[in-house]
């Protein structure tokens, strides 16, 4: 379900970005599909018993010691 919500965030970020005619109302907006994403990122963690907060808190240390 993940995959799919990231495809609906991309072609709604397509949509927005990119203004096309061929607009279709099945895809939300932009921040509604973003929220769809993140909540089955969280379902993800809260399954695997990952703490997603201090998973990103220490990625960001990681990233800052590669700059």
């Amino acid at each position: 379900m993940l995959i799919e919500e990231i495809e609906e965030l991309f072609e709604a970020l397509r949509k927005k970005i990119i203004i096309k005619p061929d607009h279709n109302p099945e895809f939300g907006l932009v921040d509604e599909e973003l929220s769809d994403t993140l909540f089955h990122l969280c379902a993800i963690a809260n399954r695997m018993n990952i703490d997603l907060e201090k998973s990103l808190r220490n990625k960001e240390e990681i990233n800052k010691k590669k700059e």
